[in-house]
């Protein structure tokens, strides 16, 4: 069995990208499971590879290339960390949106950082996404609506040219997110990210967290923006769920989680991920 210790020594943390965090995972475990989530569907590191490619090669074919705004508010379903795999797969600059977030603030988000598409359930707990964003992208020239039930844009990934190299030096990394928060009395505040500065997050929480190669982590977020990147960092198995964490899971710091996981080793822990404290808020920019 893997200690924590040991997990630290062989994580991989000094990927440049995202995208090169997910293909040396694969390299190292590609049979390892990634993910299971509610309905006991898995996805190993491999298959969770695969369909990232299947799917950017999809997003290719609907014109999206690197560099190209995409924000997208979905439920926290696997589809969704594929999703994330896929953009970063392409290059696209990610733009992840809470989803208790409406018409006013989608609205404002999409416009500051420019979006050329914007991706919605059609419906979820009641609230119809769809029509909101249809009505967003009607005062926005320019902005498409792609609406994703648990299916993704499919393609060939022969098609897709070679994953970009991403430089080493970390001062010359491009962004390649746009996080979000507050809004709820003025307009939303957003902070700019590389692959890099959200990786250094990660890699801080895996490290927090103890996790090994044995670890299981209930992911349950208000939206699947931060996605289990300490999963691909060091090989461990997360379980998705769209389904609100009690207030008791939210509050589970890193101590309370390892105590769980000492006191109940067969069940998952939980730990909450709708926090900011993910993405690194205090050492990035602003959104101009």
């Amino acid at each position: 069995m893997t200690t924590a210790r040991e997990g630290v020594k062989t994580m991989i943390s000094d990927a440049r990208s995202l995208w090169e965090l997910i293909e040396r995972r694969v390299d190292e475990t590609p049979d390892a499971l990634l993910a299971v989530d509610e309905d006991k569907r898995t996805m190993t590191f491999a298959e969770y590879r695969d369909a990232a490619e299947r799917a950017a090669a999809g997003f290719a074919q609907l014109g999206v290339r690197a560099g190209t705004p995409v924000s997208w508010q979905l439920p926290t379903w696997i589809e969704s960390i594929v999703l994330v795999g896929a953009l970063s797969r392409v290059g696209a600059v990610q733009n992840p949106i809470l989803p208790i977030y409406r018409e006013r603030e989608v609205g404002f988000v999409a416009k500051q950082t420019g979006a050329q598409i914007v991706i919605v359930p059609s419906k979820w707990k009641g609230f119809d996404f769809e029509a909101m964003a249809r009505a967003i992208a009607e005062g926005q020239p320019g902005l498409e609506v792609l609406v994703v039930d648990r299916t993704l844009p499919d393609g060939d990934p022969q098609s897709l040219p070679p994953a970009v190299t991403p430089p080493d030096d970390p001062a010359e990394l491009p962004i390649r997110w746009a996080f979000y928060t507050s809004g709820t009395t003025a307009d939303p505040k957003g902070a700019k990210h590389t692959d890099r500065t959200i990786m250094a997050s990660a890699y801080g929480m895996a490290v927090a967290l103890e996790l090994t190669e044995q670890e299981r982590r209930a992911f349950h977020s208000s939206s699947a923006r931060a996605s289990p990147w300490p999963a691909r960092a060091r090989r461990s198995t997360w379980h998705i769920s769209p389904r609100s964490a009690s207030s008791r899971a939210r509050r589970c710091s890193p101590t309370c989680a390892r105590s769980r996981a000492a006191r109940h080793p067969s069940r998952p822990s939980s730990t909450t991920t709708s926090s900011p404290r993910w993405v690194a808020w205090g050492s990035s920019p602003d959104m101009d």
